[in-house]
């Protein structure tokens, strides 16, 4: 970078965009950056009419998210912590959201950033639970019939499965227009398979 700018050239280095919002909004910023008055290419039609087809499908499915109260805040992603945006993404793919919170309830703060992401994603509905045992999780994550996708950065997490979900990473999200609509296939392909609900379910 200080290279460039010693030779007087432009040059920008954001952060890998996810999802469709995400990815107009990073060629946005880089037209801005380089004074383009017209701003690059945005989705295709062929790519919006996947984009509504998958919608339909995944909303009758839910993804939770495990985590401590604290937590709540970089679920909306972070450029500066190289956190992906999984739950805008989430529910601009149309999924419903929900929150698993260990504890009995939120900080003056953390209720602060749960209502700044519940205004910042409507459209997904998301509920929030708490729990303060693994045996109470266990219940809370079997009484959704809906929730079939569960966060984890464990492979295979054996506590995902054996509460009959599915484990998911941001392994599973690929950038860009191509990759949004990659990254929801594969999601989606995971909640109609449902393989742990059927075989490695502790029932």
């Amino acid at each position: 970078g200080k290279a460039f700018e010693k030779a007087s050239m432009k040059w920008v280095l954001p952060a890998a965009p996810y999802g469709f919002a995400g990815t107009e909004a990073w060629l946005r910023d880089i037209s801005l950056a380089l004074d383009r008055k017209r701003t690059l290419t945005g989705p295709s039609a062929d790519h919006k009419k996947e984009a509504a087809g998958l919608w339909r499908r995944a909303r009758g499915y839910a993804a939770g998210f495990v985590l401590a109260a604290e937590e709540v805040s970089m679920l909306s992603g972070s450029a500066a912590l190289k956190i992906v945006p999984v739950l805008p993404l989430l529910a601009e793919a149309g999924f419903r959201a929900r929150l698993f919170v260990m504890g009995e309830g939120l900080s003056k703060d953390s209720a602060r950033d749960m209502a700044r992401l519940k205004a910042a994603i409507p459209a997904c509905g998301l509920s929030v639970k708490f729990f303060r045992t693994m045996a109470e999780l266990n219940g809370l994550l079997r009484s959704d019939n809906m929730l079939k996708l569960v966060y984890s950065d464990v492979r295979n997490d054996p506590r995902v499965a054996a509460a009959g979900k599915t484990p998911f990473s941001i392994g599973l999200l690929e950038p860009g227009y191509e990759g949004a609509l990659e990254s929801w296939r594969r999601l989606l392909e995971l909640c109609e398979w449902d393989f742990n609900e059927n075989y490695l379910s502790d029932k």
